[in-house]
């Protein structure tokens, strides 16, 4: 599984560096999971991703340097922040899923929806 995921992280990281975008394939992940879930909090970020907070953490304080992501005080937990994309992080989004979608069908071009649904079923009862 680690080996699938690297092959992925890699093909996206070379394919937003030819598109000449400035993020990474993780990044990208959590930016994504943002714009998905608007409000949404680093750690439910985290968990939803299988990331470490830390981790996510370290990314998140990137994207909101390079102005795609805002943090908001939650005004019901004060020591809890809530995560939105900015104006500039929507436009990266959209220009993304155009060209997405067409990346992963390449990638799995040769498995049936049958045998990925398959393998899905089994991770999940592992996990």
């Amino acid at each position: 599984m680690e080996q699938c995921r690297k092959h992925v992280k890699e093909r996206f990281n070379l394919l937003f560096n030819q598109e000449d975008l400035p993020i990474t394939f993780d990044q990208w992940l959590i930016l994504n999971e943002v714009a998905e879930n608007n409000e949404i909090n680093q750690k439910t970020v985290a968990k939803n991703l299988s990331k470490e907070v830390a981790s996510v953490s370290r990314i998140l304080t990137k994207l909101v340097n390079m102005q795609l992501v805002i943090r908001r005080s939650n005004p019901e937990n004060m020591r809890e922040s809530n995560l939105f994309l900015t104006p500039d992080g929507t436009v990266l989004i959209e220009r993304i899923e155009g060209f997405e979608s067409k990346e992963f069908k390449s990638i799995f071009f040769n498995i049936y929806e049958q045998e990925l649904n398959l393998v899905i079923d089994v991770l999940r009862r592992i996990e």
